[in-house]
């Protein structure tokens, strides 16, 4: 069972009641005792660039 989707790199949740955290705090414990699945989003995330190279590059295009 896929537990995550290829595009998905993360947790997250919209609203404010403890209801919504502990839902995706579930969610998150739940793909956690999937070994398989967590690690595979873990070296997902592993590669991906969080630098500002990319952003920064933007921003100075915007203001040439």
């Amino acid at each position: 069972m896929e537990l995550i989707k290829k595009e998905v790199t993360g947790f997250t949740f919209w609203g404010n009641s403890v209801y919504d955290f502990v839902t995706v705090t579930n969610k998150a414990l739940e793909l956690y005792e999937n070994k398989k699945e967590w690690n595979a989003l873990a070296k997902k995330d592993m590669i991906l660039d969080f630098s500002w190279k990319g952003p920064a590059k933007e921003y100075a295009k915007i203001y040439e």
